[in-house]
């Protein structure tokens, strides 16, 4: 069964390198605290950029230097 979150708040509390997609089609990994990289966006997003509810899809192997 795949998780959702239907907030912002929630959002935030995955781990860095949880993959997921929003209600709009975009998929993005978590880099830091309240911070996103999404596919074709071109500087990181906070959780407020997202259209809920989202749902996880797993966990990327990623290097959040900083």
């Amino acid at each position: 069964m795949a998780t959702t979150f239907n907030n912002a708040a929630g959002l935030r509390t995955l781990p860095v390198g949880a993959v997921f997609t929003d209600a709009e089609g975009d998929t993005a990994v978590k880099a830091g605290e309240d911070e996103f990289l999404v596919t074709g966006v071109g500087a990181p997003v906070t959780s407020l950029f997202f259209a809920f509810p989202v749902t996880v899809l797993g966990h990327a192997k990623v290097a959040v230097c900083g």
